[in-house]
Parts: C-alpha cells; structure tokens; sequence
C-alpha cells in the first residue's frame, strides 16, 4: 500500500507553491522581446513556460526569485521591473482583477487585491498604512532577498497602479512614491511613470495616495452583482493548496503523462539533481513518487467522474490495465465504487 500524504507536511516557506505565476508570464514576454530564451530563464526549476502558461499552475517565492534572477542578468533593461509592471491589466490579474471590477471605489479594489494578493501573485507582501489625509501601500519582501527587491518593489507598484488605472482613468497619480534601495540609473523611468515625487534611500517602499483618489467610483461597476462575483471567485481560490514546490512540479509531469507514466530518473535529471537525490527529498517529505502517482489519479478521478465520463475511458486515461483494476484503487482510495461515488457526489447539497 502507497503512503498517503499531507500536501501541506513540511512545506518549507519559500518553497510552498502558492502563488499564480501572472507576474512571471509578463517578465518571460520581456525577456523575449530581449533574445532571451525562455528556456533559459525556467531551466532545472520545475517549472516550463508551457507551465506558467497554463491554468491552475502554482510556483513558490523560491522558484519566482530565481527566474527573476537569471532574468536581470541576461537582460539589458535597466527598468526591467517597471515594464513588466505596466503590461499588467486587469486581466493579466486572472479572477482577482475580475474581482477588482466589480467594485464600488478604487478604495475598495484595492483593499481586495491587498487581501487576496498571495492568489494575485504578489511576491512582496503589500499591506495599507494611513494618516489623516493619505494612504500608503506598503511593500516588504516575503523572504530577505535584496538581488530580487528592486524588481519586486518596482513592478508590484508599477502593476499596482497600471491596474487602478484601469479602473479610474489614466490621469490617476499617486502622491508620492518612497523605497529603500539607492536611486538606481534610470531614476528618471520612476518619475515618468508614477507622475509624483520619488524618493530612493528612504526607510521603507510605500507609494502614497490620496483618500480623494480612493474615493473615486470605478465606472461601470453593478453593486447588485458584486457579491455573486466575489462569491463564485472565493470558490475557485479555496480549491487551491499549498504544496511543496517540488511535488507540485511532480504531481504536474504525472498529471499530463498517467497513461505513459515518466521515469524518475528523467525527472530527476529534468530538476538537475540525481535520482537518489530525488528520492531522499521526497522520503523527507513523508512522501513518494509511488504515493505522488496514486493521489494524482484518485484527484484526476474524483474530478472526471463529476463529469460523467465513461468508466472505461477513465481507467484508460489514468493509465490502468483494465476497468478492474481502476475500481479496486478507486475503492481503496475511497471505501466505495466509482459508481457509488457519483452517486453520493449527485446526491450531496451544494454550498448555499
């Protein structure tokens, strides 16, 4: 019998894989745009940029840092944060920037964006501050990583405010922008695109807004369908985990190969590391490939039989020998038939 496994047992914090790569899609755009390779820039991380492109995938502080990385290095874009920031849109957010839209005030999309940024794929942590007359957005780097907070902290503004303006009109400028790093070369690339004051060697990175600016409806917003929206969106962001990232890189390679299941030791060698290696970090983890593959199928299974798929494509798809063979795995996983699971599954109320 395989191990049964936590997907929360021992995620370390910057490896949990917990963050939409949304940031990531625009920064590999960039870079493109710049002859580098996208290839280049993923490679022995665990993640592709077919993986960063598709739905559902989730990269931890970890693995977001070291594209960032290599990405600074082989580009010759000084601002390179700043124009990564400014091809965010609303859509580029995925549910959240939906979530945003339907709003009342620009205070109030921010301070949901703010409460769900992990599901935005923020790598800072962003939090509000306030005095009389403003509000701060403050940035602070989950994890100390000063090669990374200069890009961080420039393109969680930058895409931060391209997005308020969206919602409010292009003449939206913050009050004053404040970060902690040296004022870098192309200081002038800040003022131009904020439109306010920048101060560099100040004591922490906020950007200041005016509870004017705060205050201004977002057009188009429909009060009566706002509580659906952010409703059907809180149900979609609880089907997500956290997970170690590399299960997560696993569970993804056996998800899109469970009828030709790959070898360990091609995914050790597509991690850089050995197979040995592989195995030990799993073991550490309480976990193995064995019992990775065996939740892989019972998850992949649970969510074909939702859609009524035949039984027998099923077992085929989940890379079983036979029918046979799927009920008697899907009865260990679960103490009933498939069918009886479906059944049940039909039978149970919905959320209210």
């Amino acid at each position: 019998m395989s191990k049964r496994t936590d997907p929360t047992a021992s995620v370390l914090p910057d490896q949990a894989a917990v963050f939409p790569p949304y940031t990531l899609r625009s920064l590999l755009a960039v870079a493109a745009e710049h002859g580098v390779a996208q290839e280049r820039l993923c490679r022995g991380l665990g993640v592709t940029e077919a993986d960063l492109n598709a739905p559902h995938t989730l990269i931890s502080f970890r693995q977001g840092a070291a594209i960032i990385r290599r990405a600074l290095a082989a580009c010759t874009e000084p601002a390179l944060g700043l124009v990564v920031g400014a091809r965010q849109t609303l859509v580029s957010w995925g549910a959240i920037g939906f979530g945003m839209m339907a709003c009342s005030t620009l205070g109030e999309a921010a301070q949901y964006a703010v409460q769900r940024q992990a599901q935005a794929g923020a790598l800072p942590n962003f939090s509000f501050d306030a005095d009389r007359a403003s509000v701060f957005l403050v940035a602070q780097l989950r994890f100390e990583d000063a090669e990374v907070e200069r890009f961080l902290v420039e393109e969680g503004f930058a895409s931060q405010l391209r997005l308020a303006r969206q919602l409010v009109g292009e003449a939206l400028c913050p009050l004053a922008v404040e970060l902690r790093y040296p004022e870098p070369a192309h200081h002038q690339a800040y003022r131009d695109f904020f439109r306010c004051s920048v101060r560099f060697n100040a004591r922490e990175n906020r950007m200041r807004i005016s509870a004017e600016a705060l205050a201004t409806p977002i057009v188009g917003s429909d009060p009566s369908a706002r509580a659906e929206i952010h409703a059907l969106i809180e149900q979609l962001l609880q089907r997500r985990h956290a997970r170690q990232d590399l299960t997560e890189t696993l569970t993804r390679r056996v998800r899109g190969n469970l009828v030709e299941l790959p070898k360990l030791q091609q995914l050790a060698a597509d991690l850089n590391v050995s197979e040995r290696s592989l195995r030990r970090q799993l073991s550490g983890m309480g976990t193995s490939y064995r019992a990775l593959v065996d939740e892989t199928r019972k998850a992949v299974a649970i969510d074909a039989l939702a859609q009524a798929k035949s039984l027998s494509e099923l077992a085929h798809d989940l890379g079983f020998a036979d029918l046979r063979a799927f009920k008697r795995a899907f009865r260990r996983w679960t103490g009933v038939t498939p069918h009886g699971y479906a059944v049940n599954a039909t039978q149970t109320p919905g959320p209210e």
